[in-house]
C-alpha cells in the first residue's frame, strides 16, 4: 500500500524515517508496533488510519481506537481532524470510535444493552463506590462463615470488602472459572467464588455495574456469536496504544472487535509496562504475534515493527537507559520471550545542548539525600533551568507518608510546594480538614465514638483536631463561622418543623460552603481545587447509597452516625 498523494505532499512527510513509513503504509492484517520512548506512535498511528481514509479502504465509522486515558483518545481526535482540515479531507471524523477499552466497553454495552442482564438507567459503580457497594451489602454476598474466615484474614468488614473487590475484579479480568474444582478444595477460594456469585447477583438486583464488571459484559456480547456478528460488522480496523498496560480479558475484547477482518494494530513499549499492579499482562505484547496467528487461524500472518528513534530525549538519556536496560539477562530457559530486543537511538537532526542530562545524588541517607534533592530544585529555579516547580518529578518507591514525607518536608522548608495526589495524606490537607469541620459543626459531630465499632480512636482524634483548626483559626466573626452558625440553625429548624420539608443534600451545603472565605482562595490553587473535588465525589458517593437530605425531619442523627462513623471513618 502506498502514501496518498495528499499526505506526501505535507512537509512533515519528507522527515518519516523508514520505520514510520512501513508502518503507514501496511494493509491488511495484524500488525505489532514496537515504539520506543519520544519515537513519534501517536503521529504515525494518526497518518496510518488518515491513509487508509484517503485510500478508500475504510469510512471513519468503520474505525475502532483504543487508548489508555481518555485524555488521549481526545488529543487523537484532535489531531486527527487537525489533520483532515490541512489535506481538505470532508469526511465527518466524529463517527470513528476513539476511546479507552473501559469506554468502548459502555458504549457496547449501551447499544446492545437489551442483550444483557442490566436494566435501563443502570448504575456503573466507580473504585470507591464498588468498595462502598459491597461494604453494605456485605451480608448478604458472605455467608458468616465466610465473614469470619475473611476479616481472620484481612480485618475489619471495610478492609474485607477493599479485598473483595481486588479478587472480583481478577476473577474478571483473567476470566476466571469459580465453578473449576480448585475453589471447591480449598475454604478460602470456595467461600470466594460463593461470595463472587452472590456479588454478581446483587448487582444485577441493584442494577449497577462495577468497572471490571463492564469489561465482563461487554466480552460476553462478542463470545455471542449472533451479537458478534452485529457488533463487529462495521469495524474493519482495530488500533489499540498502549498494548502492554491491557490485561487477558481486554485483549480477548480488542481480539474479537476485529474478528471479521483480522486489521488490528497494537501498539506499545514492553520497557514501559507500568500497570501489573493493576492486573496488565506484560505477556500480551511479547506473545502477541502468536495470540493474533492463532486467533485469525493465520501461519504466520502478524507483521513486527519497531519505532526505534527518540526525538525526544536528549542523547545522554538515551545511552543511559540503553546501557541500563542491556545489563540485564532477558533470556529463558523455556524460550519464552521477556524483552524485545531493541537500541533505542537518538535523532541525529536534532541539536542538543551540552549539559550533565543524567546525574546522581548519593546521600548518608534518607534524610541526606532528600535534603539535596531539595537543594538540588531550588538551585534548578534560581538559575533559570527551570521557571516553575512544576515542571520537576520526584519517582519513589511508593509516595505513602512513611516515604514521601521525608522529601515534602525538605521542600517545604525551602518554600516550595509538593503535591502528591496518592499520597495517602488526602485528609491531612487544610482545605480537606477545615471541611470535615465544617460538617461536623453542620451536624453536631464532636468526635464522639459508636458502640460496636472497631479502629474509631485515631478518627475520633482527627476529627476533634479538625475542628480544633477551625475554631483555633478563625475568629467567631469569620464569615466562615458565621456562616456555620446560620446553616446549623437551618438544619436544627428543618428537623423541628416537619410540615415544609425541603430536602437539601449534603452537597448543596458543600457548595455554599465552598462560595466562602478561606475556600474561595484555596479553589485558585490548582492542588487544593483537585483535593476539593475528590471530596465532592465522596459526598456523591454518599448520597447514592444513602440518599439523606438535613431537612427532612429528625436525619440529623443518622447522618452523624452514615456520613462519619460509616462513611468518612474508614477511609
Amino acid at each position: 500500500m502506498d502514501i496518498a498523494p495528499e499526505l506526501q505532499l505535507l512537509p512533515e512527510s519528507l522527515d518519516l524515517n523508514d520505520e514510520q513509513r512501513a508502518i503507514i503504509t501496511h494493509d491488511d492484517g495484524p500488525l505489532l508496533v514496537i515504539a520506543g520512548p519520544g519515537s513519534g506512535k501517536t503521529h504515525s498511528l494518526i497518518l496510518r488510519a488518515m491513509n487508509l481514509l484517503l485510500l478508500d479502504k475504510a469510512k471513519p465509522e468503520e474505525f475502532v481506537l483504543c487508548t489508555f486515558t481518555e485524555k488521549a483518545a481526545n488529543e487523537m481526535l484532535t489531531r486527527m481532524t487537525a489533520l483532515a482540515r490541512r489535506i481538505d479531507y470532508r469526511k465527518d471524523l466524529s463517527f470513528m470510535r476513539i476511546g479507552t477499552i473501559h469506554s468502548l466497553c459502555n458504549r457496547l454495552i449501551m447499544e446492545y444493552r437489551h442483550y444483557t442482564p442490566l436494566g435501563n438507567g443502570y448504575e456503573t459503580l466507580d473504585q470507591f463506590s464498588q468498595w462502598f457497594f459491597l461494604f453494605e451489602h456485605l451480608n448478604e454476598i458472605c455467608s458468616n462463615e465466610a465473614i469470619n474466615l475473611f476479616k481472620n484474614k484481612w480485618g475489619s468488614a471495610w478492609y474485607v470488602a477493599k479485598e473483595l473487590q481486588r479478587y472480583f475484579d481478577k476473577i474478571m479480568e483473567e476470566d476466571v472459572d469459580v465453578d473449576q474444582s480448585c475453589f471447591r478444595s480449598n475454604p478460602f477460594r470456595s467461600h470466594l467464588a460463593r461470595a463472587y456469585r452472590k456479588y454478581q447477583r446483587v448487582l444485577m438486583i441493584e442494577n449497577c455495574v462495577g468497572f471490571a464488571s463492564v469489561q465482563k459484559i461487554a466480552h460476553k456480547l462478542l463470545c455471542n456469536a449472533e451479537h458478534s456478528c452485529k457488533i463487529t460488522q462495521g469495524i474493519r480496523y482495530v488500533f489499540v496504544d498502549e498494548y502492554q498496560d491491557t490485561n487477558y480479558i481486554q485483549e480477548q475484547i480488542v481480539l474479537r472487535l476485529a474478528s471479521a477482518t483480522g486489521n488490528i494494530c497494537v501498539v506499545g513499549d514492553e520497557d514501559q509496562a507500568l500497570y501489573r499492579f493493576r492486573g496488565a499482562t506484560i505477556h500480551n505484547i511479547l506473545e502477541f504475534a502468536d495470540t493474533a496467528n492463532k486467533f485469525f487461524g493465520l501461519t504466520d500472518g502478524c507483521k513486527c515493527k519497531q519505532l526505534t528513534t527518540n526525538y525526544r530525549s536528549h542523547p545522554k538519556i538515551i545511552d543511559a537507559n540503553d546501557r541500563w536496560m542491556k545489563s540485564a539477562d532477558w533470556s529463558s530457559q523455556n524460550d519464552r520471550r521477556f524483552r524485545f530486543d531493541k537500541t533505542i537511538q537518538p535523532d541525529l537532526n536534532t541539536m542538543h545542548f551540552t549539559y550533565p542530562a543524567v546525574l546522581s545524588i548519593y546521600g548518608e541517607d534518607t534524610y541526606d539525600e532528600a535534603e539535596q534533592f531539595a537543594e538540588f530544585a531550588l538551585s534548578l529555579k534560581s538559575r533559570g533551568t527551570i521557571t516553575d516547580y512544576s515542571q520537576l518529578a520526584l519517582l519513589l518507591y511508593s509516595v505513602k507518608p512513611a516515604y514521601s514525607d521525608v522529601y515534602v518536608e525538605a521542600l517545604k522548608k525551602r518554600g516550595i510546594q509538593a503535591f502528591s495526589p496518592r499520597s495517602r495524606s488526602f485528609f491531612n490537607q487544610i482545605e480537606v480538614s477545615l471541611m470535615v469541620a465544617c460538617f461536623a459543626e453542620l451536624f453536631g459531630y464532636c468526635g464522639e465514638k459508636q458502640d460496636n465499632l472497631l479502629d474509631q480512636e485515631s478518627f475520633s482524634e482527627y476529627v476533634k483536631d479538625c475542628i480544633q483548626k477551625l475554631n483555633n483559626g478563625y475568629m467567631s466573626s469569620h464569615p466562615l463561622l458565621v456562616a456555620m452558625r446560620k446553616l446549623e440553625v437551618e438544619i436544627i429548624g428543618g428537623e423541628e418543623d416537619q410540615k415544609e420539608e425541603l430536602a437539601v443534600r449534603l452537597a448543596d451545603y458543600f457548595y455554599q460552603i465552598l462560595a466562602i472565605e478561606p475556600f474561595t482562595t484555596f479553589l485558585k490553587n490548582e492542588h487544593q481545587m483537585r483535593n476539593l473535588v475528590i471530596f465532592s465525589k465522596a459526598l456523591d458517593t454518599y448520597q447514592y447509597f444513602y440518599r439523606h437530605t438535613s431537612n427532612a425531619g429528625g436525619s440529623r442523627e443518622p447522618i452523624k452516625a452514615h456520613f462519619f462513623h460509616v462513611f468518612l471513618r474508614p477511609l
